[in-house]
């Protein structure tokens, strides 16, 4: 029926349990900025006291023992072999005891730790950026300076070489009387014996750069090697007589 007073329309409202409510308002963007700090505030405070471990000397050794046994089983295995030969030698060949076994077991032990610590330096430091830049120089830069480094690197190897700090220091056990020729050239010339041999390297070094880039055919280098080894089939027999002469004082 229709409604005829103003009452009968209140009677068919709903119920105001029924009726939407009004949406509250947007909070502005000063409210947001504030509610954001607390959160990242209460977050760094719980995440603070939830995560806070203490570092002992035993978790220490239980992350780092994996990683440095793997290194260590890898620089026995290369020392072990040949320090276990030079044992047996003396033993058997020589038919002599070991003489101060504790520091020669000290010994081998720094070794072992010595080359851990420096091929991890090396696949860790120097072979990315050797990588790094065998990849990007020939690629920005010409021929002569590609070469030029080369040379360069070969040189700096050959003095970084500890066998050249060793076959210095072996000099001074030369005597001059027994072996002049070596005793001048590891004493007193001992510095333009480690620079022939950086230019040889260096040079060597050059060679192989070059025959890499240029694609030169293997049978042109052949050429050169079959010199070398008629050179050192000629050379032969005072190459015996000097190693007669001197590998007594060496």
């Amino acid at each position: 029926m229709a409604p005829g007073r103003a009452g009968g329309f209140a009677a068919l409202a709903p119920p105001a349990a029924w009726r939407p409510r009004s949406r509250p308002a947007h909070p502005t963007r000063s409210e947001c900025s504030l509610m954001a700090q607390r959160t990242t505030t209460d977050d760094i405070r719980q995440a603070a006291v939830q995560y806070q471990v203490r570092i002992t000397p035993k978790l220490v050794l239980s992350i780092l023992w994996p990683y440095a046994s793997d290194r260590i089983k890898e620089q026995i295995v290369a020392v072990g072999p040949i320090s276990l030969f030079l044992l047996l030698f003396q033993i058997v060949v020589l038919r002599q005891g070991i003489l101060d076994a504790a520091g020669i077991a000290a010994g081998l032990s720094v070794v072992i730790l010595g080359l851990m610590f420096f091929m991890d330096g090396l696949r860790l430091g120097l072979m990315p950026l050797g990588a790094n830049i065998g990849a990007t120089l020939p690629a920005k830069a010409r021929m002569w300076l590609i070469l030029t480094f080369a040379f360069l690197v070969g040189v700096g190897a050959t003095y970084a070489e500890p066998a050249i700090s060793t076959l210095k220091a072996a000099g001074a056990n030369v005597k001059a009387g027994e072996a002049p020729l070596l005793y001048e050239m590891l004493n007193r010339s001992s510095g333009l014996l480690v620079m022939a041999v950086g230019v040889g390297v260096g040079i060597a070094t050059v060679l192989g750069v070059f025959r890499n880039e240029s694609r030169m055919m293997m049978r042109v280098w052949a050429q050169g090697y079959a010199w070398v080894l008629l050179a050192g089939l000629l050379a032969a027999p005072w190459a015996l007589r000097s190693v007669r002469a001197t590998a007594r004082p060496v």
